[in-house]
């Protein structure tokens, strides 16, 4: 075989697929009203400074957003996140439709980030409104591409149709998701399930297991799940604990989760994404909700949980 040849198929045999980030800009940029910048001298600055002309085709409120609200904290952990596992940019923006992919690599230039962003993720309005077409557009785009190896930052809640892949900046980046991202791109994490249990393996090793009940009342379907175990709690549980709960929001097509934390060591958990949060009710001698409906499901799966 020629050197050639040789060298070209020890390539591909090491060549490693890429991590994506699907990046939502709103969750590196600060939610504020226009201000009034003199954009013309912006655009001027930034076509000096990088010798390209590119930033004269780009609509004024582009510029503001990516120069003038962008939140540099956020900016600084999707560095981070991009340095440390090895991971490009796919946008999300539904302003994608009327950018080209130049227009948008220039803007990430300012935070020199550019190399970093692969592609776009053009929004398809499907007449459903934006939100569905945002799923089905980033759907599309990952079966297109066959990816596997991606998580989703956005500010709307996407749990219910990426799972675990998904992560709501709400509204923008923050340190946990920096621990979350290692559990998509570094562990290899593993889900076994029966009618009872469903447990959390990393490398084969047990990290944590859930008892649960699905039930269903008055047409809501109703999660519940009580921790049995938890591997090392201090050490990045909050994240394993939310990428079980964002794999049941999904795969078990749920309205609320009832999340028994009698077990838990602190207070503050915070789950990201499942369900938009609004929809996880923690159960706990001290703590009662207002919802008929959600109470009622809470004494009915309480005394099957005692059995």
């Amino acid at each position: 075989m020629h050197k050639n040849e040789m060298f070209l198929k020890t390539i591909e045999k090491n060549k490693k697929e890429d991590n994506l980030i699907f990046l939502n800009i709103d969750s590196i940029t600060k939610n504020t009203s226009l201000t009034e910048h003199d954009i013309k001298k912006t655009k001027e600055f930034l076509t000096i400074k990088y010798n390209d002309s590119i930033y004269n085709s780009i609509s004024n409120d582009n510029i503001q957003k990516m120069f003038y609200n962008i939140d540099y904290i956020s900016i600084g952990i999707l560095n981070e996140i991009i340095e440390r596992y090895n991971a490009n940019i796919i946008v999300t923006n539904a302003w994608n439709n009327q950018m080209t992919l130049e227009q948008i690599k220039s803007l990430f230039r300012i935070y020199d980030l550019e190399r970093f962003v692969k592609d776009i993720c053009p929004i398809i309005n499907n007449n459903q409104g934006y939100l569905n077409s945002k799923i089905e557009s980033i759907n599309n785009y990952i079966n297109k591409h066959n990816i596997n190896n991606y998580i989703i930052f956005d500010n709307y809640d996407l749990t219910e149709y990426f799972g675990q892949n998904f992560r709501r900046t709400n509204p923008l980046l923050k340190i946990s998701d920096v621990n979350y991202t290692n559990l998509i791109f570094n562990n290899k994490l593993n889900i076994i399930e029966d009618n009872k249990y469903i447990k959390l393996l990393s490398d084969n090793k047990e990290i944590l297991s859930f008892r649960y009940i699905d039930y269903n009342y008055n047409n809501l379907n109703i999660l519940y799940t009580k921790l049995e175990y938890i591997y090392c709690f201090e050490y990045g549980g909050k994240q394993y604990i939310e990428y079980l709960l964002n794999y049941l929001t999904k795969n078990k097509q749920i309205d609320y989760i009832l999340l028994n934390t009698d077990n838990l060591i602190i207070n503050d958990l915070e789950i990201s994404g499942a369900l938009d949060n609004n929809n996880i009710y923690t159960i706990s001698k001290t703590n009662n909700d207002t919802t008929h409906q959600i109470q009622e499901c809470k004494r009915k799966i309480l005394s099957v949980d005692k059995c």
